[in-house]
């Protein structure tokens, strides 16, 4: 079983029911809804398709709801592109005109408010660069820095400019709601740039007694300068690749991507990795060796899990794509290995660390193969997974959520079960079910942890060596 897990964008490529149960059949664990594009009721629909494929197959697949975040955009461009030359000039305004050939409209009220001369405007992922000449009400006077094609509606980013707009827009919340009410297990927060924008969706899914997970997305110099404060408020984090290379020198990014991952994981915090992670794969069946040392350095880094964004949303070989990723993460585990002595965690509760440490440590002196964990809100599982142990984590819990939500940690089986009112009847469920499962034999040796007295959610507070009978 690979232990670094996938994450599945899944868009019109991979809509149809087939392709998810055949994405989920490759080793995809969590597939991604991007509120960026589509619609409510057609990321419901898919909602209930993903839920149908799990039921399906007995195996949970999170989903996870990624929010378009404050996305600033160009207006609509008369024939939808628009070719700029070096060093021609160009307003940008925030008037509600057509776009053309000298005018092309921004969907953001506060753009020219903002922006100062000699600020640099990048259009097409970066690949188009202007920069700012002057500003006159609503308009501003730009120059073309680097040419290319600009289409309707696409991004616009403003490095080294601090915009005004919140990280919750009120599309967002509307769109968050929405997700909550679908039963969403994570929601990812796009261009997060302080601690504060993670509490204020906190609220929201307090108010709406949701235990999703909340990820703040590393998209902008901001969090990365605020990564620790956030990573205080935050499940965990993205590490989301294609705005932060646009909004910060791409030179720096793999230096950022490593030092994210380590600070996650010292603070016990879930790290995804994602953007073009395979991105040659939306075109051709194979990808670049680039790609796949990416992957796999990703992995040997330390992240839970990789994202397959275009690869699988609207590539022509999303199901490849999942197949040859899984193969990536598997050959790196593999010469990798894991086990290593535990590092102490921060900002975790002492007394369940202290548990999750001994346990983790008596699996690798008696050499077991399975560590059972018994959980009601995902927490000790999730701080086992910290720890990377050489063993396999099952996680039992009688939550369905919960069971969703930890198919997105490193290395843990989530395994749905009844609930139990003894320490007893605990460790018999613990033997029927690894048996049903075949994930251990008559005789092996196990360790089991969680907390007493059983039946309720509480500290982790025990760890037994255990023979499975």
């Amino acid at each position: 079983m690979k232990k670094a897990k996938i994450v599945c964008t899944v868009g019109p490529s991979s809509e149809s029911e087939d392709i998810i149960q055949r994405m989920a059949s490759e080793g995809m664990d969590t597939a991604r809804l991007n509120f960026s594009h589509g619609t409510v009721s057609g990321h419901r629909r898919m909602c209930r398709a993903i839920r149908r494929v799990s039921d399906r197959i007995g195996r949970p697949i999170a989903v996870l709801q990624d929010l378009q975040g404050p996305r600033l955009r160009l207006g609509k461009i008369e024939n939808d592109w628009l070719e700029l030359e070096k060093g021609t000039r160009l307003v940008l305004t925030t008037r509600k005109v057509a776009g053309k050939p000298g005018v092309i409209p921004v969907q953001y009220p506060n753009f020219a408010r903002e922006v100062r001369r000699g600020s640099i405007v990048l259009l097409a992922d970066g690949s188009v660069q202007l920069e700012v000449l002057d500003t006159n009400g609503p308009d501003v006077d730009t120059r073309v820095v680097v040419g290319g094609r600009i289409g309707t509606h696409q991004g616009l980013n403003l490095p080294g400019t601090d915009i005004s707009s919140p990280a919750l827009t009120a599309k967002d919340v509307a769109d968050l709601k929405a997700g909550l009410s679908m039963g969403v297990d994570a929601v990812a927060l796009s261009f997060v740039r302080s601690p504060e924008h993670v509490r204020k969706a906190r609220k929201i899914l307090s108010r709406h007694s949701s235990r999703a997970l909340l990820i703040a997305k590393i998209e902008h110099p901001l969090a990365v300068e605020r990564l620790e404060d956030i990573l205080r408020e935050a499940d965990g984090i993205m590490v989301a690749r294609g705005d932060l290379g646009v909004e910060m020198p791409p030179e720096k990014v793999p230096t950022i991507q490593k030092q994210a991952i380590a600070m996650a994981n010292h603070r016990g915090k879930l790290v995804i990795v994602a953007t073009q992670m395979l991105e040659s794969m939306r075109h051709q069946p194979r990808p670049t060796r680039a790609e796949a040392s990416d992957v796999a350095n990703a992995v040997l880094d330390g992240a839970d899990a990789l994202m397959l964004s275009g690869e699988t949303a609207s590539g022509r070989y999303p199901v490849e794509a999942v197949r040859m990723m899984k193969r990536i993460v598997l050959e790196a585990e593999a010469s990798s290995g894991a086990g290593a002595m535990p590092q102490p965690l921060v900002e975790t509760e002492p007394f369940a660390n202290a548990v999750a440490n001994a346990t983790v440590v008596a699996a690798r002196d008696l050499e077991v193969k399975t560590i059972v964990a018994f959980t009601e809100s995902g927490y000790t599982a999730r701080l086992l997974s910290d720890y990377r142990p050489e063993a396999e984590i099952v996680a039992l819990t009688p939550r369905r959520q919960t069971q969703r939500a930890l198919a997105m940690f490193w290395g843990v089986e989530p395994v749905l079960v009844p609930r139990v009112r003894s320490t007893d009847a605990l460790i018999r469920l613990v033997n029927r079910t690894l048996l049903e499962k075949r994930l251990a034999s008559k005789g092996e040796v196990v360790v089991v942890t969680g907390s007493i007295p059983a039946g309720r959610s509480g500290r982790t507070n025990m760890m037994k060596a255990h023979v499975v009978e």
